[in-house]
């Protein structure tokens, strides 16, 4: 069995045998469509094309898709863009909240698909998998162009690191979810990008570099993702390169200016994020913080397979633990590794871009699907390590626990990881298809389209989900609509008045994560100052200790009793019309686990 792996390691077949391997496992994804953001993106392009009567996004004036395709979360009133009044976002969510990212060359590829074939995912999946082949084949490039002179069987450990990034499990999200796309076209673009970059540096024409700095710039217009190229080129220098520091440096600084240019434009485009829990911008204080937290779990991650997925959701107490045993597994792999480290500059090139690599993704909570460009280089490096320790060639070195746990490695990622990939894809779809099951509980009668509907207590981001839904798949969408509440949040809700309803949760709103993923807790509310949400008017009257709400209140534009409200309340897992209480009267709302999450 393994002359039969090496054998294939040393075939100059592997790249395109690694690559079907790849797509095979990915198969799964036709099975799913569209997911999540991609209702948001399709909603933009097609109220762009003038398809759908729904230009909930697009503002006014309306914003070419090109540049603003991927702005879901960010809310202007001035521009009509008020996510509240439009029913996307609940009224706690974060006035400057934003999350807008620069990916013209990513869009463009979705127009694409929205022009050929609008209305097949499938296609749109296909279209993906090209990019995963074409990051398959960049990696196997790279590898050999990395390795070579640093191993008796360079052939082998290019083969065997091409083979490891094939096969991740990591790479569910990318190659399912079609918004998701981007990160591919960056991986793609910027390992092109290193490949030029590296025959420019061993002597290749001037030519090569100034592709490399294309390539680069192109990266970056896919994704931000992009930047962790940046990981790689430095760790290039610091390892590989040749000659003086000041020539070191020199090949660095060529990059300078697309990035600067790239850097404006992002920020006089009005491009980043704020506001969120979820996210956090580079250039705010709480940026270091957040790498010191999360490249351990996202090390984690990689491998040994720890749910980073799970940190969004999970108690702070949880985040911890999963942090604590992530840097037990960070120090034991860095253990195993390092007789390559201190032996061959290849394995601390992969090494280093590995860590510089998680830097950028560290913008955003930990998840599997920013481990993209992590996972070339823990590929490249596991494989040096093995071809190190003689599990590729000659004798077997290093010590019985070390050789064990090597083995224990390849075994997770090579054994473990291709068994995972359909099963992640699966799980994947199951859980962001939760959007679109949370939105088919909203009620369904063609009455809906003149009423506002009013949840007394719905979910952050899957109620506004229901517009979106019904504006793109045809369904009857109400006129409006507003989130008083959580569905997780225990209440009481009282009529102070024809038009007024007042609720307070003893435990305070933004409770839960669940919550808190519009909102960061540290940006203050203002107890006494009114918010206008499409005539909803809405005031926090007390807060708790940590400055979270305790006591809001809600002024309609009409009588509760108006035929052109619509109450809903989740209740013992289930929506269910609500009764508006007589003035004068309080009744109690209990909290409800979402019947459309497992």
């Amino acid at each position: 069995m393994k002359e039969r792996l090496l054998d294939l390691l040393d075939s100059p077949r592997l790249p395109w045998v690694a690559a079907l391997v790849a797509v095979v496992l990915s198969l799964p994804i036709f099975g799913f469509g569209f997911l999540a953001d991609d209702w948001f993106q399709r909603a933009i392009i097609l109220g762009w094309q003038g398809e759908l009567d729904m230009p909930l996004f697009l503002g006014d004036p309306p914003r070419h898709p090109l540049l603003f395709q991927f702005d879901f979360f960010s809310s202007d009133p001035a521009s009509g863009r008020d996510l509240v009044g439009l029913g996307l976002m609940p009224w706690w969510a974060a006035p400057t909240l934003k999350a807008a990212f620069l990916r013209p060359l990513a869009a463009a590829t979705h127009l694409l698909d929205y022009t050929l074939w609008p209305d097949s995912p499938a296609l749109m999946h296909a279209h993906g998998l090209g990019w995963l082949v074409a990051c398959v084949l960049g990696v196997a490039a790279l590898a050999r162009r990395i390795g070579a002179g640093s191993s008796a069987v360079p052939l082998r450990v290019a083969g065997l690191a091409t083979l490891l990034f094939a096969v991740q499990d990591h790479h569910a999200g990318p190659v399912l979810w079609i918004a998701n796309r981007n990160a591919l076209i960056a991986l793609a673009l910027s390992l092109a990008a290193l490949l030029c970059h590296d025959r420019w540096r061993r002597g290749g024409p001037a030519g090569a570099g100034l592709l490399a700095v294309s390539l680069m710039g192109l990266a970056l217009l896919a994704g931000e993702a992009a930047l962790a190229t940046c990981g790689f080129l430095a760790a290039y220098a610091l390892f590989l390169e040749r000659g003086s520091w000041p020539r070191r440096l020199t090949s660095l600084l060529a990059y300078g200016p697309v990035l600067l240019g790239w850097a404006a434009w992002y920020v006089l485009g009005d491009y980043g994020t704020a506001g969120a829990q979820s996210y956090v911008s580079p250039m705010s204080a709480d940026f270091p913080v957040a790498v010191l937290e999360r490249v351990p779990v996202l090390l984690g991650a990689l491998w040994a397979k720890l749910p980073a997925d799970a940190w969004i959701a999970i108690p702070r107490g949880g985040q911890v633990a999963l942090l604590g045993c992530s840097v037990a597994v960070t120090l034991a792999v860095g253990w195993l590794l390092w007789p390559a480290l201190r032996e061959r500059a290849a394995a601390r090139f992969w090494a280093l871009a590995m860590v510089l690599a998680a830097l950028p993704v560290c913008a955003s909570f930990p998840m599997d699907r920013l481990l993209l460009f992590m996972g070339v280089a823990a590929a490249g490096l596991l494989a040096e390590a093995l071809g190190h320790s003689g599990w590729l060639d000659g004798p077997m070195d290093g010590g019985r626990l070390r050789r064990w746990g090597l083995g224990g490695l390849l075994g997770v990622h090579l054994v473990l990881a291709p068994l995972l990939l359909p099963v992640k894809v699966g799980a994947f779809g199951i859980a962001f298809g939760v959007f679109e099951r949370a939105a088919g509980y909203a009620p369904t009668d063609r009455g809906l389209a003149d009423q506002h509907l009013v949840w007394v207590n719905g979910a952050t981001l899957f109620s506004g989900f229901v517009p979106v839904l019904r504006g793109v798949q045809g369904g009857v969408r109400p006129q409006g609509q507003w989130t008083l509440a959580h569905m997780m949040t225990e209440m009481s809700v009282e009529r102070t008045g024809p038009r007024t309803l007042v609720l307070t949760a003893p435990a305070g709103f933004l409770a839960t994560p669940p919550e808190q993923l519009v909102r960061d807790v540290r940006i203050p509310f203002e107890p006494g100052v009114t918010r206008d949400h499409a005539g909803l008017a809405v005031t926090v009257l007390e807060l708790v200790d940590d400055g979270r709400p305790r006591v809001v209140r809600f002024d309609f534009p009409v009588v509760l009793d108006d035929p052109g409200l619509r109450w809903v309340v989740w209740r013992e897992t289930r929506l269910h019309p609500w009764a508006v209480p007589a003035v004068g009267e309080s009744v109690q709302v209990e909290p409800s686990w979402p019947p459309f999450l497992p």
